[in-house]
């Protein structure tokens, strides 16, 4: 019999408000004509998904077969790892902002998208995980592949289970539970939701025409207005009120820049707000952490800090409060001193704050002068590095993690790019003096803050990048997630720059840590790899440099040669 597929001619879902209610006359074991598989596809597309990672299976194969029917609708991307298929779906959400879809097959390749999930929990990516699984009363029968799937990402996520079809009372059972996990990716700013669809042999009998019409469920969000007149009170009586901003992606640099030159507030964006002004807490980290005992007041906002060194200055400061901007029902006290939570976003807060009748103060305004014309260093200096030892462009002498991140940012201020991204641990650290957020993206996996999935996350993203999507990354890092490379569907936007300094860099900066015999080759993982095997493997473009002429010119190639492949520089440092 010829074959047909779920979806003639790839046609899209057409959604009906009719969709199959439960029918009490409909006796249980009545076939439906419809499938889990086609209710999900369905809803999928009416829900307005654009993008799906798929990984191999068997289990997996009608719901991979029905999803690369939906093209064009539906852009499919398949990624054989499945740890690096949940972070390419990351990062494809991040550049987009929608839910983005990962299908994995049965047993241990769910497990594998965990670290994702976390890291989507957290930063608050609308990830939809859908996996597919085997019968439930062959759990502990010794069948391969077979492991409990239902709460198999928790606590990061619930298991939302979607019913084997035998009536219609199931068809409409599946369509709300589908209805109901779309949803959810979108509540809290966006978060991870796992679907599992047991699916009972035959698998692969394709002979649906056309996608069911499906009751699509509309959600609409009309917050509360938050009236923050408490709040805004307790910022104006403040005798030098400061407003920290963590990793976020709210697009709000023109209105954070105007406070900062408004002189009530002292602004302190870290590199990931993606708002301009970083340079200050660049000068606060290098000598000046004395200046945060003059703050009284904290208005704390975004996701995780990188600086370290101020957060544990402000949880000392015993007569110090803190205000949280919090959108979620989370209610995290990071500075050990929270005093009130406004259940709002940065725009709401600044909004009503630049409408509120405020004086400057005088103690932000010293601060403010104190930090722009002394302590940021001028424009043809480099500003002090992670070491706090201040670099001169006409003093470098040699290729360092440190110096090496100068030489990137003069290339992407001259040459341009998109997007920047920094792997964790050393790299994010190092880059903070010389790149300025709001210019541009600039992303990391800040939400869990492990080195997995950097290389794939970006990965992701370039896959819908407008522009270059450059990444900086550590060589551990980079071995540790090499198999981002092996995706076809990869072309010249991604250019990824690695650090090689032949372990965890971060490791010989822990105080204490380096007495230990087992530091370098136990600890620090010590190495003498090299990225060159791996990119001729993947069809990736090779660049490598050990001195400061050869990377400034592989910088310029890097950036500027096209390619229909992604680009890879090796920098060996010191």
């Amino acid at each position: 019999m010829k074959q047909k597929y779920s979806s003639v001619g790839k046609l899209s879902a057409e959604t009906s408000a009719a969709s199959s209610a439960p029918s009490s006359a409909s006796p249980a074991g009545t076939e439906t004509g419809r499938s889990a598989v086609s209710i999900f596809t369905s809803l999928l597309l009416s829900f307005g998904v654009s993008d799906a990672v798929v990984c191999p299976g068997s289990r997996n194969g009608a719901l991979v077969h029905n999803l690369w029917c939906c093209q064009p609708q539906l852009s499919v991307w398949p990624v054989t790892d499945e740890r690096s298929a949940g972070f390419v779906a990351l990062g494809i959400a991040l550049r987009t902002g929608r839910t983005t879809v990962v299908c994995v097959t049965s047993g241990s390749a769910l497990l594998n998208v965990l670290p994702a999930v976390a890291e989507a929990y957290y930063q608050h990516v609308p990830l939809l995980v859908v996996s597919a699984d085997r019968p439930e009363m062959l759990l502990g029968q010794l069948d391969g592949q077979t492991l409990p799937q239902v709460g198999a990402l928790q606590p990061y996520t619930p298991t939302i289970q979607l019913p084997e079809l035998r009536s219609e009372a199931d068809a409409w059972h599946c369509n709300r539970l589908m209805n109901e996990a779309l949803l959810s990716t979108r509540r809290h700013g966006g978060r991870p939701v796992h679907v599992n669809i047991p699916l009972t042999p035959p698998l692969f009998r394709f002979e649906e025409e056309r996608l069911p019409e499906e009751r699509l469920v509309l959600e609409d969000f009309r917050p509360v207005p938050t009236h923050l007149e408490a709040a805004l009170q307790e910022v104006a009586a403040a005798r030098c009120p400061a407003l920290l901003i963590g990793q976020s992606r709210e697009n709000v640099a023109e209105e954070v820049l105007r406070l900062a030159k408004s002189g009530r507030v002292i602004v302190l964006p870290e590199l990931l707000s993606n708002c301009p002004g970083t340079a200050r807490m660049n000068a606060l980290r290098n000598g000046h952490l004395d200046l945060l005992s003059d703050i009284d007041l904290l208005i704390s906002v975004g996701g995780n800090l990188i600086n370290k060194d101020v957060k544990e200055r402000l949880r000392l400061q015993s007569d110090l409060r803190v205000i949280r901007l919090e959108p979620t029902d989370a209610m995290p006290d990071t500075f050990f001193h929270l005093h009130r939570i406004c259940r709002t976003t940065l725009a709401d807060f600044l909004a009503q704050l630049h409408a509120a009748p405020m004086e400057q103060k005088e103690a932000v305004v010293r601060i403010n002068a104190l930090l722009e014309n002394t302590l940021i260093a001028s424009a043809d200096s480099i500003r002090a590095s992670a070491d706090t030892k201040v670099l001169r462009r006409d003093t470098i002498k040699k290729l360092t993690d440190t110096t090496a991140l100068q030489l990137v940012a003069e290339a992407v201020a001259h040459h341009g790019i998109g997007s920047l991204h920094l792997a964790n641990s050393s790299v994010v650290r190092n880059a903070q003096p010389f790149f300025d957020g709001g210019r541009f993206p600039i992303l990391c996996n800040r939400g869990v803050n492990g080195i997995e999935g950097s290389m794939s996350a970006a990965a992701g993203y370039s896959l819908r990048a407008e522009g270059t999507a450059l990444l900086c990354i550590g060589d551990l890092s980079f071995f540790y997630d090499a198999n981002a490379l092996w995706n076809t569907r990869l072309d010249g936007r991604l250019r990824v720059v690695i650090l090689n300094n032949g372990g965890g860099g971060i490791f010989r900066h822990l105080l204490g840590l380096s007495d230990s015999p087992a530091h370098e080759e136990y600890i620090a993982g010590r190495n003498c790899a090299t990225a060159e095997g791996i990119c001729l493997s993947y069809n990736c473009g090779y660049l490598h440099a050990a001195t400061l002429s050869e990377a400034a010119a592989a910088l310029q190639s890097l950036l500027t040669a096209p390619s229909d492949r992604p680009q890879i520089l090796e920098l060996f440092v010191s």
